[in-house]
């Protein structure tokens, strides 16, 4: 648990540039999470991202395509894995990327 989060709005904070360890604070309360292999944390977008698309990071900064972008937001709220869409979501999107 981190004292970091007691002064912060909840949310998710970059701990180090180009790292793929961040920050989850919720009510107070922070936890390290841990992007996916060979992702870092997107401080700009709040989401773990490829390398490639963090400025700074070996990339150019673009951004993302949508279904990258909302295969990683469904990663960051795990709690939706329980929900009975959650793998019908998961493969549409797989087949668009």
């Amino acid at each position: 648990m981190f004292s970091e989060c007691t002064t912060m709005p909840d949310g998710s904070y970059a701990l180090d540039a180009c790292a793929s360890k961040y920050l989850k604070c919720t009510g107070g309360i922070g936890w390290v999470k841990d992007c996916p292999d060979d992702f870092v944390f997107n401080e700009p977008l709040r989401f773990c991202d490829r390398r490639h698309n963090v400025v700074g990071c070996e990339g150019s900064g673009a951004s993302s395509g949508f279904a990258e972008k909302s295969l990683l937001f469904l990663w960051n709220h795990a709690s939706v894995m329980n929900e009975p869409w959650f793998f019908l979501a998961t493969a549409l999107l797989c087949l668009l990327q």
